[in-house]
């Protein structure tokens, strides 16, 4: 994708009030072939005409242990 934008609040000493969001323009998606790019961003996988956005809202992290989350 080459238009996105996000925003993350993480402090890793309050996991649990992580806040994140992303928001990606869709018709950005670039694969090669150019073909797939076609395919995918079509009615029957994004359907990008009638969803020009995708949006990722991240509420919290659980802690699993070491640096992983």
């Amino acid at each position: 994708f080459e238009r996105w934008s996000g925003d993350v609040a993480f402090d890793p000493a309050r996991p649990t009030a992580t806040r994140a969001t992303v928001t990606v323009q869709t018709a950005s998606l670039r694969l090669s072939p150019s073909v797939a790019t076609d395919r995918a961003l079509g009615p029957g996988f994004l359907d990008a005409g009638r969803h020009p956005t995708i949006r990722l809202e991240l509420s919290s992290l659980t802690p699993l242990g070491g640096e992983r989350w």
